[in-house]
C-alpha cells in the first residue's frame, strides 16, 4: 500500500465512479527506491461522517524489482478502514461512553452529533488504537492519530 497525497479525480465516459490520477511518482513501499508503474485501477468505497457512499477507483502500480502490486490509497482514506480519515480520528478522540468538552470546533461536534457509525464499528476502532494502530503506515497525513511511544 502506497499512500498518494497529489491526485485528482477523473469521470471516465461510462463509468459511474470518478478514477484518481495520481500527481506524482510514487515510490515502491517495500523496496523504497523503485517508481511504481501504473497497472490497473481497483474500485474503493468511503463512507463519511453521514454514513454516505463514495465508491471511486484507486491506482494500483508494479514495481519492477520486488515484482509486486501496490493499491495506493488517497492519503483521506486509512489503510483497510471504510470511514474516511476525519470520522475515525474524530470518534477515536472523543470515545462515544466519554463526555463532550465544552468548547468543541462546530464542524467535530456535527461530525459526533450526526448519523454515528455503528457501535461495533467504533468499539473495533478502539481495539485497533489499544493494539498500536496496526497497518497504520508513518506518514504524514496520519499524524492526526496519536500513537504511543
Amino acid at each position: 500500500m502506497v499512500i498518494m497525497t497529489l491526485y485528482h479525480p477523473v469521470r471516465i465516459k461510462g463509468k459511474p465512479t470518478p478514477r484518481l490520477i495520481p500527481d506524482q511518482l510514487l515510490l515502491c513501499s517495500k523496496c523504497k527506491s523503485t517508481i511504481l508503474i501504473p497497472y490497473d485501477y481497483v474500485r474503493r468505497i468511503c463512507l463519511s461522517w453521514n454514513g454516505r457512499e463514495r465508491w471511486f477507483e484507486i491506482p494500483r502500480g508494479f514495481c519492477l524489482r520486488c515484482q509486486m502490486f501496490h493499491r495506493m490509497l488517497p492519503d483521506k482514506q486509512v489503510p483497510y478502514k471504510h470511514y474516511a480519515k476525519e470520522v475515525i480520528s474524530t470518534h477515536l478522540k472523543y470515545p462515544p461512553n466519554e463526555p463532550l468538552p465544552c468548547e468543541l470546533p462546530q464542524k467535530t461536534y456535527d461530525l459526533l452529533c450526526g448519523r454515528p457509525p455503528h457501535d461495533l464499528t467504533i468499539s473495533n476502532w478502539l481495539t485497533w488504537r489499544e493494539n498500536g494502530y496496526r497497518h497504520l503506515p508513518n506518514h504524514p497525513a496520519y499524524d492526526c492519530f496519536e500513537r504511543k511511544s
